[in-house]
């Protein structure tokens, strides 16, 4: 049986390991990172206070961290009104499934699940003078809100959580130097760093694990910090989520699992 590292938290792992499990794969996940709420309950009184063209949400854990901060200070309907005057938009599947779970419409989803994806989703809309939310984790690049005030959009910005790192990574190190796992999916480029980092302190690199386990990326900017590092032997994933992964994990092993 093929088995395979995950490093993602808990709460944003569920459907890329039930799909992995379903065929017969077997996965272990640490999570080396966990997200934490950083969001400012008058910051946000002030944005429900606006009415929005748009609304740009880039991340399914902010997407679930807000809404229980919502449902804790009733704040719920006042948010469902604000997103139901807007046009939305999600920058992946999963974000959208959070979304339409609490009950909103998407009407705008990129074919590339990132921020880049985003921008050419959109590059031909009329943005000058447009008020845009954008819902987001801190550690988000700023290539979006850089096109975005580029364009002449009116952007408030609300930031949901940051990942803080947790002692876990020294598991996964043990687990990769050790050669337990056939394979290790990275799914951000801060877990790649960090992941790099704690192996250097016990004088490895991910360059050389990557000799002998199999390294999947869920996409380009994952895949950037891995050249950097000097990773080349990699499988980036066509499409940039859990589906896409699968997709690609799939392909290199076929049947042997």
């Amino acid at each position: 049986m093929v088995k395979i590292l995950l490093l993602r938290p808990e709460e944003s792992s569920k459907k890329l390991i039930e799909i992995l499990k379903s065929s017969d794969y077997e996965v272990i996940n640490i999570p080396i990172i966990k997200p934490i709420s950083i969001i400012k309950l008058d910051h946000l009184k002030n944005i429900l206070k606006n009415i929005f063209d748009y609304v740009i949400f880039t991340s399914q854990i902010g997407v679930r961290i807000l809404w229980k901060y919502l449902t804790e200070n009733n704040l719920t309907d006042s948010f469902l009104e604000l997103c139901r005057s807007a046009k939305i938009i999600a920058i992946g599947p999963q974000t959208k499934e959070e979304l339409t779970r609490i009950g909103l419409n998407i009407e705008i989803m990129p074919r590339e699940f990132s921020s880049r994806g985003i921008i050419e989703r959109i590059k031909n809309y009329p943005l000058r003078d447009k008020k845009i939310l954008l819902i987001r984790s801190i550690h988000a690049k700023k290539d979006l809100d850089e096109y975005l005030a580029r364009s002449g959009a009116i952007v408030s910005k609300l930031y949901t959580h940051k990942l803080e790192l947790t002692d876990k990574v020294y598991d996964a190190i043990n687990i990769l130097i050790n050669r337990e796992v056939d394979s290790l999916i990275l799914t951000s480029s801060m877990i790649t760093e960090y992941l790099e980092d704690s192996l250097n302190k016990y004088g490895y690199t991910l360059r050389e694990i990557s000799n002998n386990i199999a390294i999947f990326s869920i996409g380009p900017v994952t895949s950037a910090v891995l050249r950097k590092i000097g990773v080349l032997n990699y499988v980036e994933a066509d499409r940039y989520d859990s589906i896409g992964l699968y997709n690609a994990i799939n392909k290199l092993y076929g049947g042997r699992k």
